[in-house]
Formats: structure tokens, sequence, C-alpha cells
């Protein structure tokens, strides 16, 4: 049986929410979709929570379908323009958190890619680079019915998010497109403030190779309450990025030892696992004995825990005292603020 693909939920929703806000779709076409579709949509209108949902999926088949609605609708519009060139944070869930840590373009970039499975698996960007450009080339698989206006949408998008993290309007040499030149040629040449090329040979975007180096604005400035809607999302942010770190360490901690098996643990749940009870429980031993197994191999429970949470509080410098503790198991901000001073003396 061949795998259902999904994509990112906040995605789909937000995406259904600024079609229906341009009058591109209608009710109707959502709840056809899905009625917890329309129901979610209708949710972040009126500014509810759907924090659940940063780390949940839908099925791809809802996407497309949104987009073909569209295209089908309003077939001389600039839609996917329209939807690509305004920022909404919370449609990259997770993965926006992530981006928000890089230092630079480059740096983001990379990150967007190796984790594109947040947002819509399907979206197939492939990076190259010489002395003098950089191309960040765009398609779909080509069975997948996605319309002309999905893949101007992530053009679109890719760029207003560089211009976004870099804080000013990134240079290009030229944006390409396999579709025909549409009626509004023009309006998308204005934006981008270069040539815009159609029925080239790819959709790319082609930026000039020293634009990879350039720093991002500072966290505090890309991060806002529309980004951080409640703990869950923070939950899942730091689980996205203890499993990161997780796969990065797993060829060291392939040798079933006792601290091996402590510290995936606690990188694969700290605030959960930071209680040494809830370990002894997890490897079926009393915390004695999990306290003296730890010993003859020359370490502690405590020190393997300082020593993740320190690399964390590292990682993480830009989030709030009182956003990180409890994620980091502490019991109070007191507790986080003393551990992360005797981490920054040790350092």
């Amino acid at each position: 049986m061949s795998k259902i693909q999904q994509v990112s939920a906040i995605g789909t929703i937000e995406l259904a929410r600024r079609l229906r806000a341009h009058g591109l779709i209608d009710n109707a076409s959502i709840r056809a979709i899905d009625p917890s579709l329309l129901e979610s949509v209708n949710t972040l209108d009126a500014q509810g929570d759907i924090a659940h949902t940063y780390d949940a999926f839908f099925p791809e088949s809802w996407i497309i379908t949104l987009w073909q609605e569209a295209q089908k609708n309003h077939p001389e519009r600039p839609t996917g323009f329209l939807i690509g060139k305004t920022i909404v944070r919370d449609a990259y869930g997770v993965l926006a958190g992530l981006i928000r840590f890089s230092d630079t373009l480059g740096q983001a970039v990379t990150t967007y890619l190796q984790n594109i499975q947040y947002v819509n698996e399907s979206e197939q960007w492939h990076y190259s680079k010489d002395s003098r450009q950089i191309t960040l080339a765009f398609s779909y698989p080509r069975h997948k019915p996605y319309p002309s206006n999905a893949v101007e949408r992530s053009i679109t998008a890719m760029y207003a998010m560089g211009c976004y993290l870099h804080g000013k309007k990134l240079p290009l040499h030229s944006v390409q497109f396999q579709r025909k030149a549409p009626g509004y040629q023009a309006l998308l040449e204005a934006y981008f403030g270069c040539e815009v090329a159609f029925s080239a040979s790819c959709n790319a975007l082609i930026l000039p190779a020293e634009v990879m180096d350039w720093p991002l604005q500072p966290p505090s400035a890309l991060l806002d309450t529309s980004l951080t809607q409640g703990k869950s999302y923070l939950t899942t942010l730091l689980r996205m990025s203890l499993q990161t770190k997780l796969n990065e360490k797993a060829d060291t901690l392939l040798t079933p030892t006792f601290t091996n098996r402590v510290t995936t643990l606690l990188w694969e749940d700290m605030a959960h696992y930071s209680n040494s009870d809830h370990v002894a429980s997890a490897l079926h031993l009393s915390r004695a004995t999990l306290y003296r197994k730890l010993n003859q191999e020359g370490t502690s429970f405590s020190s393997i825990r300082d020593a993740i949470r320190a690399e964390l509080m590292t990682q993480h410098s830009g989030l709030k005292a009182t956003e990180l503790y409890e994620l980091l198991g502490f019991s109070d901000v007191s507790s986080y603020y003393k551990a992360r001073k005797r981490a920054q003396q040790t350092d």
C-alpha cells in the first residue's frame, strides 16, 4: 500500500483562510474538502487558539484542491503572488521556529530544505551555487496535479521569507517560471525588481552568491506572540529540536551503555526525563540501581542531564526563561537561572 502524502495542517488552514479573504474561494468550497477545515479556518479568523495544529498534518489532497479551486474560479488573478508575498509566520509551523535560530540566510535556507517535510514533502527545491550566483530551483513531482498558482506562491514566498529574515529587500539577478507569461507580468517584475522570464526551463530564483552570507535579524525581532500561541507550540519546537540533535548524535549513542540509554531518553524528552525516577522506570530499574550503574561507567545522572540542558539553553537562548524552564524540566524560573549561571561559569 502506498503512503498517503500529508502536509502541514496549519499551512493548509492558513492557505484556506487567505484564499477566502481574497475572494478566491468560498465557505462551500472549503466545507466540501472537509467540514473540520472550515471550522479551523473560522477559529483562526476569530483569533481562537489552534496551536494544536502546529505539529499536525492533513492529507495533501486538501491543499491541492484549494489551489485548484482558486485557479479554476479566477484563472487570471495573481493568486500565488498574493498569497506568497505576505509572510504569515504561523503558516510555517514548527519550521518557522527552527529557521529563526539560524545566523545567516544560507543557514536558514539549508534548515528549510532539510526540514521541508514539516510543511509539504512534495515541495522540491534544488540549490546550486557558483562564484557569481546561487540558484534556487523549485518544482512539484510531475504526477502531482498542482496548478501554476501553487508554484508561483512557493517562489514568491521563498523570496519574501528571505527578505523578512534579513530585514531588507534582497537583490535578484532574475526570476524564472515555466508557465506562460500572465497578464500581470509587470506586477511580478515590480515586486521582484528584476527580469521575470516565462516559458523557462525551470522555476527559479537566481541571486548574487554573497547573499547567503548575509545576517538575519536578531531572534527578538523575528519572534512575536503570533508565532508562540500557547505552550504546545514551544513544546513542539523543542521536541523537534531534540529529535534533530538526537539524530545528529545517533552514531555516538549506538553502544548500549547505560550512559547512552539515559542520554537518549533525555534528548527525546527533557521535560519528562529530567526526573531520574522517570528514567529509572523507563529502564525498569530502581533509582539506586540506575545511579550505581552510571557510577560504574564513570558518570552520574545529574552530570548527563546538566550537560544536555546547558547545550539546549545555549541553542535556545532567544527564548525567554519563562517560556523555557518547564520544557527543560526545571521546577521554577529561579532554578533555570541558577543552572544557566553554573553552565556559563563552566564554559
